[in-house]
C-alpha cells in the first residue's frame, strides 16, 4: 500500500508519498525520517523530491537522497534566459544575490536528474554525479556535481509561516564540463 501524507492546512507546504516511512535517531539522538518507495516523494513548497530512500532531518534542515532520483525545482524566468553557466540573480554592492522584485517574471521549472545522490540543507541543493537539468532555456548535462542555490532559504520548521514568493533557482554551478 502507498502513504500518502497532505497537511489538512491549506497553508501547510509540505507533502510526503511512500511505501513506508521509519524514524529513528542517529548517533547524537537526532531524529531521522526515512520515506521509502517506488518511488518516494517529498514535496517542499513548489520542489519536488524523488527518489527510493528519502532521509530528512528536520532539527538540521537537511534533506538527503542516496543513490539517483529526480527533482522539479522552481526557477524564475531571469535565471532561465542568463545564458551559459554564469546563471544567477543581480548581486548587490556586498555580492549577495538581490531579492526578486515583487513584479518578477513567473516561475517556470527545471527538471533534474542526478545518478548518485542529493543533499540539501534549506538553500542549496547539490547533486552528485552524472546530472542532467532541463528547462525553459536550459537543457545541461554534467559528469560531476552540480550545485544549484536558491535565492532564499526554505526552513522545514517553519514552512506553514514563511511569507512572500516561493524560493527559487538563484545560480547553477559545475566545476566539470558541460554538455
Amino acid at each position: 500500500s502507498r502513504l500518502i501524507r497532505r497537511s489538512t492546512d491549506a497553508t501547510q507546504d509540505m507533502e510526503v508519498a511512500g511505501d513506508e516511512i521509519d524514524f529513528q535517531l542517529d548517533e547524537l539522538g537526532r531524529p531521522i525520517a526515512t520515506l521509502l518507495g517506488s518511488p518516494a516523494e517529498l514535496k517542499l513548497a513548489e520542489m519536488r523530491l524523488r527518489g527510493k530512500d528519502i532521509r530528512f532531518f528536520g532539527d538540521q534542515n537537511r534533506v538527503m537522497i542516496p543513490g539517483p532520483g529526480s527533482a522539479v525545482l522552481p526557477m524564475n524566468a531571469s535565471v532561465a534566459n542568463a545564458g551559459g553557466m554564469a546563471f544567477g540573480s543581480p548581486s548587490n554592492a556586498s555580492g549577495r544575490p538581490q531579492s526578486r522584485p515583487a513584479n518578477a517574471s513567473p516561475t517556470r521549472y527545471v527538471d533534474v536528474q542526478w545518478r548518485d545522490g542529493l543533499q540539501f540543507d534549506g538553500r542549496v541543493v547539490t547533486l552528485l554525479g552524472q546530472v542532467a537539468a532541463t528547462g525553459p532555456d536550459l537543457s545541461l548535462r554534467t559528469q560531476s556535481d552540480l550545485e544549484i542555490t536558491l535565492d532564499r532559504t526554505i526552513d522545514f520548521a517553519q514552512l506553514n509561516s514563511q511569507q512572500g514568493p516561493q524560493p527559487v533557482i538563484a545560480r547553477i554551478a559545475t566545476a566539470d564540463a558541460v554538455y
